[in-house]
């Protein structure tokens, strides 16, 4: 709810104080907690265990993934705040981005026996993206250092570099601030604990992996690209 409360009174553009914010506060509240109030039968004040997330039939689990897919402000915030690491949200988002991270794992683990992990020890993945000079040049600083970084956030890759290098462009819509091709070249040797296979997804083209959440990574090389078509940064 406190998360709720904070996105009306940022997006609904009412005075601060006012009765028609309070009145939008109380209407958006009341409807997540009919939301909420779809769970019967179940005791809310029990702890959540790493058995019931894992369990996708369980009703929690389930509501819990149906909020995120409904791409409401909270799969808006939660993978902004995840992205940029950005702690002003834990207290608010903190509790259910846990969760989410608990079922996610549950399901990597409970697809083990299914998908070979020795194929995800020697892995080239790739995702396109684009930086800006700052951050381009905070890699470039970490080449060769040793020192290990994050990319925040929950990291979609894939094992088909042309379809990485399509989803890389600049983005030049802030002159002071812009942003770069740049595609991701990750040698994946984690195997199955820390990634996710999309073999269900809803473009199977893409061969999708998805990397959890706080992945760490040593920086091997920084290079630029320059081609008539596209100028691209490579990771």
């Amino acid at each position: 709810m406190k998360e709720a409360t904070l996105q009306v009174t940022k997006e609904s553009g009412c005075p601060e104080g006012s009765h028609m914010l309070q009145e939008a506060i109380d209407n958006i509240c009341a409807t997540w907690k009919q939301m909420l109030d779809l769970l019967t039968g179940l005791d809310k004040d029990k702890p959540l265990t790493e058995e019931i997330l894992a369990d996708h039939q369980h009703p929690v689990t389930q509501l819990m993934l149906t909020i995120y897919s409904l791409e409401t402000f909270v799969y808006k915030s939660l993978n902004w705040a995840s992205r940029l690491g950005d702690l002003n949200k834990v207290d608010s988002l903190g509790p259910y981005a846990q969760v989410m991270d608990r079922i996610v794992f549950g399901a990597i683990r409970g697809r083990k026996d299914e998908l070979d992990d020795s194929k995800f020890r020697d892995l080239d993945l790739f995702r396109g993206s684009c930086l800006s000079e700052t951050q381009i040049k905070e890699y470039e600083d970490h080449v060769g250092s040793g020192k290990a970084m994050s990319i925040f956030g929950y990291i979609s890759c894939t094992t088909s570099e042309d379809k990485a290098r399509s989803f890389a462009s600049d983005d030049l819509s802030d002159i002071n601030k812009p942003k770069y091709a740049t595609v991701y070249h990750i040698k994946w040797t984690s195997g199955l604990g820390r990634c996710w296979y999309f073999d269900d997804s809803a473009y199977p083209d893409e061969k999708e992996v998805l990397l959890l959440d706080g992945s760490k990574f040593e920086v091997l090389s920084v290079d630029k690209q320059i081609k008539p078509d596209k100028s691209i940064v490579i990771i």
